[in-house]
């Protein structure tokens, strides 16, 4: 269990240096969004609650197509995470 604690400590501290880089961005209603989900993928680790995600895998709502504009690259999902 301690590899395991120390893995969620480094997610947790990956997913608080995105929301930080978030918050730099222009406002708009797709930074807000992944800067929420980020929020809740960092209490949802820290807690062990899993992740709910209100995004589907149209491209409407996809990380990378969001933000496409602003040249951001998208962070792959893994399966696991679907």
């Amino acid at each position: 269990m301690p590899h395991e604690r120390e893995h969620d400590r480094k997610i947790i501290e990956q997913l608080r240096a995105l929301a930080a880089k978030l918050e730099k961005l222009p406002k708009s209603p797709a930074r807000d969004r992944l800067l929420r989900e980020a929020h809740h993928r960092t209490v949802a680790v820290d807690t062990g609650v899993p992740a709910m995600s209100g995004w589907s895998s149209d491209d409407e709502h996809d990380p990378a197509m969001l933000f496409q504009h602003v040249g951001l690259v998208g962070i792959p999902r893994f399966a696991s995470q679907r």
